[in-house]
């Protein structure tokens, strides 16, 4: 009997707290309702209290008229100060004024009315049945409100611990304000599966203090919690924003052993209430703060527009597109040589983005007829010119292809521009040209030297005319851009390694996918023509660290249970990257993560020349002939790891 009970009740409660999870709030007018019943209601208690004392039945015959009148002064009040729309399970202590300030001037109103009326020939009866109502009133009113906040987190306690699952103990990290919130929405979203029992406070406000049910840790004394982690008194640690885990990883995410899961919540969505709860990935912690942006600026110039993407299948060029379609342009040629990939960013776009018209076109910038024919019939007023192969080694074995596309392609589509009257082209470049110690990084190098001098001729001494205005980006790796060094960790570490590493000491800068595209358009917006804009990369990152780290946070232990191994450098490849030549010096721009590199001015026609001869031996597989010129062009070009290195004379070195 006991049993069947035990298990009815636990099917009700289930059913109960399942409606509450589906149930976003109780309706307003619900809450304003059982305001006026316990208004109502603490009036004719008062009203029965004050004269059963006083033995006076006669006054009876007023109760209807009095609870009548007190329902209408409360709708009134009750409306004016419209406390009935918080919603209830969020109430605190803060919202208690606005209810004790509107029950006090109802109060106040019925003082007023009993006198009026002559209730009583005595004001001090009006006066004392004023006040039962304020206490009747404020005590039901505030009760009902804990009452139902009880009822509430009740229920859902008792669905959170079902008996064929163990909850995951969980701290919290974060700014104390924010926890509590962020508990309500973990006990609520995954009952059961994560069991909040402490808050890491650092905001640094509540030292050794407890908030309800909850133990807080102060981050100021550490000492505690840093045991407390290390012994796997929690089973999980989730920080309530990127920003905090990031800020965190030197320090708790550092005391944490692999037993312990690290998980984190998206920024809070409007409500204050997360959308998830994921584990923490590496992006999380290389990503930096939020970069903004001038959406006006930016807005104003994409808005109404034809823009041309070139490379628009790759992992900048998809991204710049994604990013276009906020600001509202007519249309966006999407131009690659990719059928398969460019097929999907069609699909995309043509999803999320019905109203704007997106144009697929199938084209090499190597075939300078077919890019003409493209530019000539669509007319755009933007080009980003994101084509290029880029990866390091396969460039270094096939030095002519990426010639040939990385200068010969810049070129074309350069000239065309300027042939058709575009408004601006914005070419996407590397931090590998600085210094280059590879073919890849050399033509980049070269195609910025052509776009710079080929502006500074159309632009002498910055001349605002009608030309086209030409811009160079410059920043270093992107975290999950095909063929980066993250996507390949992960996938040798779900393999069971060994992770590769071609160097203990290499380093390398990383930027998101997004931050990149949002400071390209950004820097279009204040392109005056011919810049070289170098992006704040912010610190480096040692890829060795980075590997241990990736492996750490698949739960596992580095050089135990997976293996790094050191496999050499790779042809072309050197232990760090830069974003200045010695050459090169940068001021400020508007933007503080972006700045301006000021290179040597070089006259177009001897770079035209140059290249001509550069490409002519690159289409004839005259792969020697072709670097050689390369390492003319580019004089700081010094080949590292490489079969070319026997090309660095000293007259080039």
């Amino acid at each position: 009997m006991k049993k069947r009970m035990h298990s009815t009740f636990r099917r009700l409660a289930r059913r109960a707290a399942d409606r509450l999870q589906g149930l976003q709030y109780i309706h307003r007018g619900v809450i304003f309702g059982l305001d006026l019943l316990c208004s109502v209601l603490a009036a004719a208690c008062a009203w029965l209290l004050f004269y059963s004392v006083n033995s006076d039945p006669l006054t009876l015959h007023y109760l209807p008229l009095f609870s009548l009148s007190v329902a209408l002064s409360s709708a009134v009040i009750f409306s004016i100060f419209r406390f009935y729309k918080v919603i209830i399970r969020h109430s605190n202590i803060r919202n208690l004024p606005r209810i004790i300030i509107a029950i006090l001037i109802n109060t106040l109103i019925i003082c007023l009315g009993c006198h009026l009326l002559n209730v009583s020939d005595n004001i001090t009866h009006a006066i004392s049945l004023s006040v039962l109502y304020f206490l009747f009133a404020s005590g039901l009113i505030i009760g009902l409100r804990v009452a139902m906040i009880c009822a509430y987190y009740t229920i859902l306690r008792i669905d959170t611990r079902p008996p064929t699952k163990r909850s995951i103990k969980c701290f919290l990290c974060g700014k104390l304000e924010e926890l509590p919130a962020l508990a309500e929405f973990i006990n609520t979203a995954y009952r059961g599966k994560y069991l909040p029992t402490a808050f890491i406070d650092l905001s640094r406000e509540a030292a050794n203090l407890t908030a309800g049910e909850y133990r807080i840790y102060a981050i100021d004394n550490a000492e505690e919690l840093k045991a407390d982690i290390e012994a796997g008194v929690p089973e999980a640690i989730i920080f309530s924003t990127p920003d905090i885990l990031r800020a965190e990883q030197n320090r708790i995410v550092a005391w944490c052993p692999t037993n312990i899961k690290l998980l984190v919540t998206p920024k809070p969505t409007a409500g204050n209430a997360p959308a998830t709860i994921a584990p923490v990935q590496i992006e999380d912690l290389l990503e930096r703060p939020e970069i903004h942006i001038d959406i006006d600026s930016i807005a104003r110039q994409i808005s109404g527009k034809t823009i041309l993407v070139t490379g628009a299948a790759g992992s900048i060029g998809s991204e710049l597109v994604r990013q276009l379609c906020r600001f509202k342009p007519q249309q966006i040629i999407l131009l690659d040589n990719a059928e398969t990939p460019l097929h999907l960013i069609r699909l995309e776009i043509e999803g999320s983005h019905p109203d704007i018209h997106i144009l697929p076109v199938m084209a090499d910038v190597r075939n300078r007829e077919r890019c003409e024919h493209i530019i000539a019939e669509h007319h755009p007023d933007i080009i980003f010119h994101a084509a290029a192969y880029k990866h390091v080694p396969l460039v270094e074995e096939n030095p002519c292809e990426g010639i040939i596309t990385n200068i010969g392609g810049s070129i074309n589509i350069a000239e065309l521009a300027l042939k058709h009257h575009v408004g601006q082209f914005v070419m996407i470049s590397t931090d590998k040209a600085v210094n280059p110690t590879n073919v890849m990084g050399a033509t980049k190098r070269a195609a910025e030297m052509y776009i710079q001098a080929l502006n500074a001729k159309l632009h002498p001494s910055g001349s605002s005319n009608s030309a086209t205005r030409y811009t160079t980006t410059r920043f270093g790796n992107v975290l999950g851009s095909n063929g980066s060094v993250v996507p390949r960790f992960r996938e040798q570490i779900a393999h069971g390694g060994p992770v590769t590493v071609t160097h203990p000491d290499i380093i390398r800068y990383f930027m998101t996918i997004p931050e990149a595209c949002r400071l390209v358009l950004q820097a279009g917006t204040m392109s005056r023509g011919g810049e070289i804009y170098v992006f704040d990369m912010g610190e480096p990152v040692k890829i060795a660290h980075l590997a241990r780290r990736m492996i750490t946070l698949a739960g596992l232990r580095p050089d135990i249970d997976i293996a790094i191994k050191y496999t050499g450098l790779r042809p072309g490849e050197k232990l760090y990257e830069e974003v200045l030549s010695d050459s090169e010096s940068t001021t400020e721009s508007t933007h503080d993560k972006i700045r301006i590199a000021k290179a040597i001015d070089n006259p177009i026609e001897s770079i035209r020349e140059q290249a001509e001869i550069i490409l002519s031996a690159a289409r004839s597989e005259h792969t020697e002939d072709a670097v050689r010129a390369l390492k003319h062009l580019v004089p700081e070009f010094k080949s590292k790891n490489s079969p070319f290195e026997k090309l660095d004379t000293p007259a080039t070195a």
